[in-house]
């Protein structure tokens, strides 16, 4: 057993209030160490939606589970090059209504971060720059026939948004050492109408940011598909599962610059730790196969939050899809990596027809802490131990606080611990009984917390909301037995509702908490017209890394059919292979890198009764990485293929 023992009794300092003037307005105020809402502290939670990569018609559907998941806000990149591929021939009708979707946001009651480029990365193809601004040069700089154009399309942007209110506007995107382009985008925008409290800038990498002039906001993700083949594990993003005071995580987009990173020239001290890119899940590009858990995604979001984030934005939160072929990023375009032409397969808490995930359910709960006691939460500052065994923290503003703890990392099995924690407030001592903590857990504590005219000294349970009726609701702690001291007198909690020394806590078990509601499932046909030859070799391409293949000779081919036609909804195919497609007829609806996690592929009414399935054979290969776990998996098959429909 592990004493710990953290000292979390000093009051936070004042925060400045005041010091950046260029941002916020009568109803957002930007403190150096949290935001307020109408006077209030709030911990925002965003969730990256490509509306672009979505159709319509899923929209509401969408932003509806956003809500239901505890999202306050909706960011969203707007890609250039869907909208105009070729000069003058602009496209904002159908799926690429900017100006419906922001509606439909601002209708279902979520505030909006708008982020326009005209650089947006997003694994689109020069990041989201159409081809015919590219070759004309001088991109992502101040150069005046650039900056015509862009004026030329933030004018059209401000227009599809005109009087819709934005919380936030990022303009480019990982930016890391030209201030100056970012300021002139930015009063650009500004110029042509384009108006938001809040202007945010990514600053991951050491950027280079206009100093006072914009929020600097950070990201982590559980794994990464930027570096090669032959790292099994990233320890930048292993980082990601620590708890300290570091905001940046230096990997994020790593090799889309050209020099380590460097040291940023902004003093943090005049900024709230402000996250945009929590990893929802993770793409897979063609050398690298990623397949993050649920209990990744929630670990990592955990950990960020105790840690000290006071806005808690994911991406992706849904997956999506490229509306057409060659919109990607590709080795062919001049980036290091091959993604699929169609797919945009993050394995988010939202899959692209707008089905929920398990780190949905995961992440909802701790929405639902936020929603809660956010208020509380932000003003308090982390307190970190020295490291140990166990990765833990405290949030705490001096009186009362939160205990953080994390015994999870992905592709590692963390061993259970057994601890007493001990951490010092203004009043004394708060010790919690020993607790074995298991492999993969990961959970929040309250200490001190009051609770209308009670107080509740600690919980071996995590805290989910407060009633109207003066109740406390907790979240049981799979592995720790539920616990709680309310005034000095201590209860045992049992599922449902308990009493202890006068206050009503409800206990809501772990499995009830996570679990989804169980789908219809229709089977679908697979018919299989040849089977796979033998796997071929894979061939580095202009960055050196694998690129994929154009040779689909010797791949599996199967039908795919549905009795009665396909429905509104999404096929899910478990499947082994190294690449597969899938065909509408002549038209490619849909492409996957195997990585082991189920391919969900939204299908609709309108596809022809049968489909045609490609998938090429997988042999381990060294330019290739995928998951230890499926590296026993070769060949091409389908192991199961359900039709899920969507329901209103």
């Amino acid at each position: 057993m592990t004493s710990l023992f953290l000292d979390a009794s000093a009051a936070p300092p004042a925060p400045l209030r005041g010091h950046l003037p260029a941002l916020g307005d009568e109803r957002v105020t930007v403190t150096s160490r949290w935001l307020e809402f109408d006077g209030r502290p709030v911990v925002p939670i965003s969730a990256e939606v490509h509306f672009s990569r979505l159709p319509r018609s899923g929209w509401r559907r969408t932003l509806r589970l956003l809500r239901e998941g505890g999202v306050t806000v909706v960011a969203t990149y707007v890609f250039w090059n869907h909208h105009e591929r070729t000069q003058g021939d602009r496209h904002s009708d159908g799926d690429l209504d900017l100006r419906a979707f922001l509606e439909a946001c601002r209708e279902e009651g979520l505030e909006i971060a708008l982020r326009i480029g005209p650089f947006v990365h997003g694994e689109s193809r020069h990041g989201g720059i159409p081809d015919w601004v590219v070759e004309r040069g001088g991109i992502r700089s101040n150069d005046p026939d650039y900056l015509a154009l862009v004026r030329n399309w933030y004018t059209r942007l401000a227009e599809e948004a005109r009087d819709i209110p934005l919380l936030a506007v990022q303009v480019d995107n990982e930016l890391y050492d030209a201030p100056e382009h970012i300021s002139e985008l930015m009063a650009i925008a500004r110029d042509v109408g384009v108006a938001a409290p809040l202007w945010t800038a990514t600053a991951w990498g050491g950027a280079q940011l206009p100093v006072d002039e914009v929020l600097p906001v950070y990201g982590g993700y559980p794994a990464s598909f930027w570096i090669e083949a032959d790292v099994e594990f990233d320890e930048r993003s292993a980082s990601n599962f620590r708890y300290d005071a570091e905001r940046d995580e230096a990997g994020i987009g790593a090799d889309q610059r050209d020099e380590p990173p460097a040291v940023t020239n902004l003093d943090l001290e005049r900024y709230p730790f402000l996250t945009c890119e929590l990893g929802g899940g993770m793409v897979s590009a063609y050398h690298r196969r990623l397949a993050p858990t649920a209990r990744d995604v929630a670990a990592l979001a955990l950990t960020k939050l105790g840690s000290g984030s006071n806005w808690q934005g994911y991406y992706m939160y849904s997956d999506g899809r490229n509306p057409g072929e060659h919109l990607q990023e590709s080795q062919e375009s001049g980036f290091p990596n091959d993604l699929p032409r169609i797919d945009y397969d993050f394995g988010a808490p939202l899959t692209a027809a707008g089905h929920r995930r398990e780190s949905w359910a995961e992440l909802a709960l701790q929405h639902r802490f936020l929603a809660a006691f956010g208020e509380r939460l932000a003003p308090m500052t982390p307190r970190f131990p020295e490291p140990g065994d166990l990765r833990w923290a405290v949030r705490s503003d001096g009186d009362a606080g939160f205990l953080f703890v994390t015994n999870h990392a992905p592709e590692e099995l963390l061993p259970a611990r057994r601890a007493a924690f001990a951490v010092r407030l203004a009043d004394g001592v708060v010790e919690l009984p020993e607790l074995d903590v298991p492999a993969g857990a990961f959970f929040v504590l309250p200490l001190r917390m009051p609770v209308g005219d009670r107080l509740v000294d600690w919980a071996t349970a995590q805290p989910l909301d407060l009633g109207e009726d003066g109740s406390l609701t907790l979240l049981e702690v799979e592995g720790l037995a539920p616990r709680v001291s309310v005034d000095g007198v201590v209860g045992g909690l049992q599922p449902g509702e308990n009493v202890v020394a006068g206050l009503t806590v409800r206990l809501v078990g772990a499995a009830e908490a996570r679990r989804l509601p169980a789908p219809d499932e229709l089977p679908v046909t697979v018919t299989v017209r040849s089977e796979a030859g033998e796997p071929r070799p894979t061939s580095p391409g202009p960055s050196g890394r694998a690129a994929t293949p154009t040779d689909w000779t010797g791949a599996l081919a199967a039908e795919l059919a549905c009795g009665g036609g396909w429905p509104e909804g999404e096929l899910r195919l478990d499947w082994t292979g190294d690449a597969a497609r899938l065909w509408n007829g002549d038209a490619l609806h849909a492409d996957s890198f195997f990585s082991g996690r189920t391919w969900h592929v939204p299908v609709t009414a309108q596809l022809a009764p049968t489909l045609r399935l490609e998938i090429l054979p997988r042999a381990n290969d060294p330019l290739v990485y995928v998951p230890p776990r499926m590296r026993e998996r070769t060949g091409a098959q389908v192991t199961r293929a359900v039709v899920v429909p969507t329901e209103d």
